[in-house]
C-alpha cells in the first residue's frame, strides 16, 4: 500500500513537473516570437529565430522523452518527424527536405543524450539551412544514426550546398552554432569530424 501510494505521488510529481517545463518553454517561445515580429533588423530577427528554434528542439525532445518514459528508437523517430514538420512550415516544402535513417537498436539509446542530441541536430540543420542551399536555393539535409562494431553511435548530417573551406575548424572558424555543438559533443563524450563530400558533412561519434 505504501509503495503504491508513493508511486502515485511520484507519478503526479513527474507529471506536474513535465507540464510546468513544457508550459514555461512554450511561453518563452511565444515571447521570442513576439520579439522577432517587433524587430526590423534582419540580424536581430535571425538571432531571435535561432534562439526560438533551439528552445523548440528542447521542448520537443523533452515532450517525446516524457511520453515514452525513455529515449527509445520510436521516441527519437517521432521527434525527428515533428521537427521536420516544424522546419518545413518555416521554410516551405518546395525548398526544404529532411531525409532520415535510423538503424540503431533501442539498447543504444540513453535518456542522458536526449536534450544534447536534440540541440545538436537542431544546430546542424540550422547551419545547413543557412549555408547549405544548392544552386537552386533548395535545402536538402540527410541525417542518419547508425552504430559501429564497438557499439558506438554515429550521427551524420549532410547537405548538398557549398563545401567546407579548406582547413575549416569548428573551434576556430565556426560561429556560435558550431561552438555550441562542440560543447554538446563534449557533454555526451563524443568526437566531432567535419569534411566535404559534394557538400558539407558533419560526423559525430558518441
Amino acid at each position: 500500500m505504501i509503495t503504491g501510494f508513493l508511486g502515485r505521488v511520484l507519478w503526479v510529481y513527474i507529471h506536474e513537473t513535465h507540464h510546468r517545463i513544457r508550459n514555461n518553454l512554450q511561453l518563452i517561445i511565444s515571447l521570442l516570437r513576439l520579439q522577432e515580429d517587433s524587430l526590423v533588423s534582419d540580424d536581430g530577427k535571425n538571432a531571435i529565430r535561432e534562439s526560438k528554434n533551439r528552445i523548440f528542439a528542447m521542448a520537443l525532445i523533452e515532450d517525446k522523452l516524457y511520453d515514452a518514459g525513455n529515449l527509445d528508437k520510436e521516441a527519437f523517430s517521432c521527434f525527428l518527424a515533428e521537427y521536420e514538420s516544424f522546419m518545413t512550415e518555416q521554410i516551405g516544402a518546395e525548398r526544404f527536405t529532411l531525409e532520415t535513417s535510423i538503424t540503431v537498436t533501442d539498447s543504444l539509446f540513453n535518456s542522458s543524450y536526449a536534450i544534447p542530441l536534440g540541440l545538436i541536430i537542431n544546430e546542424l540543420v540550422q547551419n545547413a539551412c543557412l549555408y547549405g542551399p544548392d544552386s537552386e536555393g533548395k535545402i536538402r539535409v540527410m541525417l542518419s544514426l547508425d552504430a559501429d562494431s564497438q557499439g558506438k553511435r554515429i550521427l551524420k548530417v549532410r547537405d548538398y550546398g557549398p563545401e567546407f573551406p579548406p582547413g575549416f575548424r569548428t573551434d576556430k572558424d565556426g560561429k556560435l552554432g558550431f561552438l555550441l555543438i562542440d560543447t554538446l559533443v563534449r557533454q555526451i563524450q563524443g568526437s566531432l569530424e567535419v569534411y566535404s563530400d559534394q557538400g558539407a558533412v558533419v560526423r559525430i561519434v558518441f
